[in-house]
C-alpha cells in the first residue's frame, strides 16, 4: 500500500505534466496562425489556456512539487542545484504566465501595437515552459522516484495539497466556466476523426 502512495503521487505529477504539455500544443499552434498572419488565431483561446496555466499549475500543481521538492532537499544535497532552480522556475513561470496574460488582454481591448512583442513574449514563454517540464521529467523526478522511499512518500503525503484540476478532472462534466471554451476546443480536437 505505500508504493502505491507514491506511485499515486508521481502519477498525478506525470499526468499534470501531460496536460500542461496539451495546452502548450494549444499555444504553439496559434503562435504558428499569428506569425503567418492568419486571421485564424483565436485570442479568447490563448486567454483561456492562459487563465488555465495560471490557476491550476501555478496555484496547485507547482505547490505539490514544491512539497517534494522541499522535503528530499532537507535531507539530501542531491541534484541540489538543479530542484532549487526549479523552484526559482517555479515563480518566474507565475510571473511569465501574469505578463502574458496582461498583453493578451490589452490586444482583446484592440491594442494590436503590441502583436510583434506578444508574438516574441508566447514564444518565449512557451519555450520556458516546455524547457522547464522537460528537466523535471527528464531529471528530476526519476531521481526522486528512486531516493525516496516509502515513509517519506507517507510524510510528503499528508502536506501535499489537495485540488483536482479543474478542466481535465471535471465531475459529470462540469467545467468551470472559464475554461469552458479550451475544454470543448480538447474535447473536439481529441475526438475520433
Amino acid at each position: 500500500m505505500q508504493v502505491v502512495r507514491m506511485e499515486n503521487i508521481i502519477q498525478q505529477i506525470h499526468t499534470d505534466h501531460r496536460h500542461i504539455v496539451k495546452i502548450l500544443s494549444i499555444l504553439r499552434h496559434e503562435l504558428k496562425l499569428l506569425e503567418n498572419n492568419s486571421e485564424e488565431a483565436n485570442f479568447e483561446l490563448i486567454s483561456d489556456s492562459l487563465d488555465y496555466l495560471a490557476h491550476y499549475p501555478d496555484e496547485y500543481h507547482h505547490p505539490k512539487e514544491e512539497v517534494i521538492f522541499a522535503y528530499h532537499l532537507q535531507r539530501s544535497d542531491e541534484m541540489r542545484d538543479e530542484i532549487e532552480r526549479l523552484m526559482n522556475q517555479h515563480r518566474n513561470l507565475h510571473e511569465a504566465t501574469q505578463r502574458i496574460n496582461e498583453i493578451t488582454t490589452a490586444i482583446l481591448q484592440g491594442d494590436v501595437h503590441l502583436r510583434e512583442t506578444y508574438i516574441n513574449t508566447l514564444a518565449g514563454f512557451i519555450q520556458q515552459q516546455t524547457s522547464h517540464l522537460e528537466n523535471e521529467e527528464k531529471a528530476v523526478l526519476p531521481m526522486l522516484e528512486q531516493r525516496l522511499n516509502d515513509q517519506d512518500w507517507i510524510n510528503i503525503e499528508q502536506q501535499m495539497p489537495t485540488q483536482a484540476d479543474p478542466l481535465f478532472s471535471p465531475w459529470g462534466g462540469n467545467v468551470p466556466q472559464g475554461f469552458a471554451a479550451l475544454y470543448d476546443h480538447i474535447m473536439e480536437d481529441s475526438s475520433p476523426r
